[in-house]
């Protein structure tokens, strides 16, 4: 049977200025808002914990990654800590976890010589430290200027369209072209190693993580900055349009998601879980992206 047994606890802070700096000729009328939420999971009934794994059209995390954890909040990606790859002169220290330069390197969370489920940690955090927006309206004479101004701060994106797409055995990314060699240690893609130079090593692998897929590798920074709409329009001359039997005569341009300002390596920065789920927000699926979209247009009214 289905009930609503949860509880969640939100505070937060919403800010807004707003005010006309320009008044004259040229008129400038401008509105800043940011806001800031913290949530927390208060009771999930009879359990602790509640966690969310996903598959989507060859993409898959097998293992939960994303938790609703009593006491902590919303957003907390788990897996993890990748710290590159190993390199030549760190051999000795490789192979205690039977690995060779160029492997992966993982982060050792409880030092015990064996990275297993002990070893998983927060990596990242989906909910931003903030919000905001900025609203602009410029007007000279019979010109006027609209912008609006968006984005996010501190928010973290789980991009699980890169681990298909630097999967060493079918990838096609360009990233693979910076995989480790011996002249190219400094990188965070592992080397492609056969079978065969392993078995040659003989060495033990203490990396009992197989192929699971949640490390910090794939996390990244999510925060943007983005022109989301900005508009030019033209009001023809009452005198003009009186003399024509007409009220309005409005020319217009407009453009919607001109300008991204992000480091995220993705589509889009702008991200949700495909299920709607606030659980997994900032999933990344390879969404389609945003598309920019230019208007032009005449309003004329009677």
């Amino acid at each position: 049977i289905i009930d609503n047994v949860g509880s969640v606890q939100n505070k937060g802070i919403e800010l807004e200025i707003g005010g006309d700096p320009l008044i004259g000729k040229v008129r400038w009328n401008t509105g800043l808002n940011i806001s800031r939420n913290r949530n927390k999971v208060l009771d999930l009934g009879t359990v602790d914990r509640i966690g969310y794994r996903t598959t989507k059209g060859g993409y898959s995390v097998n293992d939960p990654f994303m938790f609703l954890i009593k006491g902590e909040s919303f957003g907390q990606i788990y897996g993890y800590g990748y710290e590159g790859t190993w390199k030549e002169g760190e051999a000795k220290e490789a192979a205690l976890y039977g690995q060779l330069p160029g492997d992966r390197k993982f982060t050792d969370l409880n030092k015990d010589g064996v990275i297993n489920r002990s070893d998983l940690k927060v990596i990242g955090q989906a909910f931003p430290d903030f919000i905001f927006g900025w609203n602009n309206r410029l007007s000279y004479k019979n010109f006027e200027l609209n912008l609006l101004i968006q984005g996010t701060k501190g928010n973290d994106i789980f991009n699980m369209g890169r681990i298909r797409m630097e999967n060493p055995g079918e990838g096609t990314s360009t990233a693979l072209l910076n995989r480790w060699t011996p002249a190219n240690q400094n990188t965070d893609v592992p080397a492609f190693i056969d079978a065969r130079t392993r078995e040659l090593a003989n060495l033990k692998s203490q990396i009992l993580i197989g192929g699971d897929q949640r490390i910090s590798r794939w996390v990244e920074d999510g925060s943007y900055l983005r022109l989301k709409n900005i508009n030019l329009s033209y009001n023809l001359p009452k005198s003009i349009t009186d003399r024509m039997h007409i009220n309005t005569v409005r020319a217009f341009v407009s453009a919607t998601n001109l300008i991204t300002i992000t480091k995220y390596s993705g589509y889009d920065p702008e991200v949700s879980s495909y299920n709607a789920n606030d659980a997994q927000i900032g999933v990344d699926f390879s969404n389609y992206p945003q598309s920019k979209i230019f208007n032009a247009g005449l309003n004329i009214t009677f």
